[in-house]
């Protein structure tokens, strides 16, 4: 069975910021909304080889770019088969039960019909019996300007099950933590 990990680049760093992320994660595919082709186009010539592209982009819109895309997200979509082949067939119809593709993602969706990604099951922290969002974690901490990437885990605790854990050694860090949010 093959895996995969997608890592998700902050669109908040640098061009300089984002080139050592994509050179230093390993990553072998690159998902690009077609938004931000401009900062990948000016740093793609110090992108490591190697990398191939998928271009994510709105349906009907073209694209305007120099770069050469190995697929379009929307066209592997359509190609692939609709049933998830798995070497185990329980695990397969557990990942397809009702006809859904069970992702583990938690999401919402709004009066619009958008949805919003809020999280992957896995990745809350369960916590006294509250669950708390990774993501929403993250994002609290990347507000500060000393804070270029961060990564939230739930750590275990005899009294609460689980919960997050902070960088104690930082003291400006510690005391944005301390006060209620």
């Amino acid at each position: 069975m093959m895996g995969a990990v997608l890592h998700t680049v902050n669109v908040r760093l640098s061009a300089e910021q984002i080139l050592y992320t994509i050179n230093h994660a390993e990553d072998d595919v690159i998902l690009i909304n077609s938004k931000f082709l401009s900062l990948l186009q000016r740093i793609w010539n110090r992108v490591d080889a190697g990398k191939k592209l998928v271009l994510l982009k709105d349906a009907g819109k073209s694209a305007q770019n120099s770069l050469s895309f190995d697929a379009e997200y929307e066209g592997l979509l359509a190609a692939a088969d609709p049933r998830h082949d798995l070497k185990d067939p329980k695990s397969s119809e557990k990942l397809w039960e009702g006809g859904w593709l069970h992702t583990g993602d938690l999401a919402t969706i709004d009066a619009d019909g958008y949805v919003r990604v809020c999280d992957r099951l896995k990745d809350v922290i369960k916590s006294g019996g509250e669950w708390i969002s990774s993501l929403q974690l993250e994002d609290l901490i990347l507000m500060h300007p000393g804070v270029a990437e961060a990564a939230v885990i739930g750590v275990p605790d005899q009294k609460w099950i689980e919960r997050p854990e902070q960088d104690k050694d930082d003291p400006e860090i510690s005391t944005m933590f301390a006060r209620p949010l």
